[in-house]
């Protein structure tokens, strides 16, 4: 049952026009922002950046670390995050609005398995969301790398840390993802879902994130086992870390936390809220 209620809802998502246009802002946004980074580089928009700005702005819009900027978009913290919660509260939230659950749940479906369906129907669009920047940053850095290097140097990507990167930046968003579809139940309203995701991503874990190190280091190191700070810990591991002129490498802040606990973190997130919302789901009264 869980299957065919998964392949119905995958579907009647998919023919929506609500993903369609959040992937759509996505590629848009993604080529905006290395056009400008591709300006700046050139000093077209009356910038006068030092050698070692200019030389950090090209390495986002070339070969190989472009194609890592582009995925950094859809990051949590990122516009990526925000678009996961529009289109996890609108989702659930406009079964209220259209009456539509009852129609499930009267053909015999446990409540528990819709509300799995349902969020399982969610992954699809969620990796879409990290490979449309990956897809068109990486043909726009592609085409900056030939003509600004006279080659695109595609044996210097790392394609292995580029696929687990990908992988890992859509895992990442799953917490959003699952808090939003929590609250979407338990409101059964699209502006509150929506507007508290938003808030939670970008004032909540944002100042916290921001203000924990100024406060001590324990704070700074608490912090990082919100999603956002797993998110970080997860991401960074997958890629080498920067290193200065002598190869030591840089660190800044609080010691990161382990792949696995990030990992795990994150997974206990997820069951977490989609937990609660089974347990709220359960208890509604749909004829309200």
């Amino acid at each position: 049952m869980f299957m065919r209620t998964f392949s119905i809802e995958q579907t009647k998502l998919m023919r929506r026009a609500l993903p369609w246009i959040l992937l759509s802002v996505l590629a848009g946004a993604t080529l905006l922002i290395t056009g400008i980074n591709y300006l700046v580089m050139n000093n077209s928009l009356g910038s006068n950046l030092g050698t070692e700005m200019t030389a950090e702005v090209r390495r986002q819009v070339t070969w190989p670390d472009g194609l890592f900027s582009a995925i950094s978009i859809a990051g949590g913290s990122a516009l990526g995050g925000l678009l996961v919660v529009i289109l996890s509260g609108t989702t659930m939230a406009q079964e209220y609005t259209w009456r539509t659950l009852q129609q499930w749940l009267g053909r015999g479906v446990p409540r528990p398995v819709f509300l799995a369906a349902k969020f399982a129907a969610l992954l699809l669009p969620i990796l879409l969301m990290v490979l449309v920047p990956l897809l068109v940053g990486g043909l726009l850095t592609g085409l900056i790398t030939i003509g600004v290097e006279g080659r695109l140097g595609a044996g210097d990507v790392a394609w292995s840390s580029l696929a687990l990167r990908t992988l890992a930046t859509a895992y990442s968003l799953l917490p959003y993802a699952a808090l939003t579809f929590l609250i979407a139940v338990a409101t059964r309203s699209t502006v509150a879902a929506v507007g508290i995701g938003v808030a939670y991503a970008l004032l909540v874990e944002g100042l916290v994130l921001q203000l924990a190190s100024f406060f001590s280091e324990s704070l700074a190191r608490l912090s990082l086992y919100l999603p956002a700070g797993l998110a970080q810990s997860l991401l960074q591991s997958e890629r080498l870390v920067q290193v200065s002129v002598d190869g030591r490498p840089i660190t800044g802040g609080a010691e990161l936390l382990s792949p696995a606990v990030a990992v795990a973190g994150i997974a206990v997130y997820t069951v977490l809220f989609l937990a609660a919302a089974i347990a709220i789901f359960r208890r509604q009264d749909l004829n309200e």
